[in-house]
């Protein structure tokens, strides 16, 4: 498959993506308020459009890297923390922007989410592909 449609496909994969979590995150403001939102001083049109704007992204960046990255479990992690990592980038940058610096705990927490959510769906997804692979054979 030539490289521009493998990227068409994880940028369509993150909408398809944002537009599941703008679900989510509406149909909890629709029951709880806005008091999520409040708390971490983001509104609700910041979280959404930081899902169409962080997942397309990560979709992007994953797509141009799978073909060399996603060979081997560490290739597999690195690209799942390539692919997250605009997301949790954007969350850190909303929750943090009051402040002057970035807080280590907020750093941190980029950095154990995306290395965590990111690498580990990732893993999960090539060790999947990699037992439909050996069942081919």
């Amino acid at each position: 498959m030539p490289l521009r449609q493998v990227v068409s496909r994880f940028a369509a994969a993150g909408v398809c993506v944002a537009f599941v979590f703008s679900l989510n995150a509406t149909v909890k403001r629709l029951v709880n308020g806005s008091k999520y939102f409040d708390r971490l001083d983001i509104t609700y049109p910041e979280i959404i459009a930081l899902y169409f704007v962080a997942l397309p992204i990560g979709g992007i960046f994953t797509g141009l890297m799978s073909r060399v990255l996603w060979r081997s479990p560490v290739g597999a992690v690195l690209l799942g923390i390539i692919g997250a990592l605009p997301l949790y980038l954007g969350g850190s940058l909303l929750v943090s922007r009051g402040s002057s610096m970035w807080s280590s705990v907020v750093l941190g927490g980029t950095v154990i989410g995306t290395v965590l959510v990111g690498g580990g769906v990732s893993l999960l997804l090539w060790s999947d592909s990699q037992k439909e692979n050996n069942k081919k054979i």
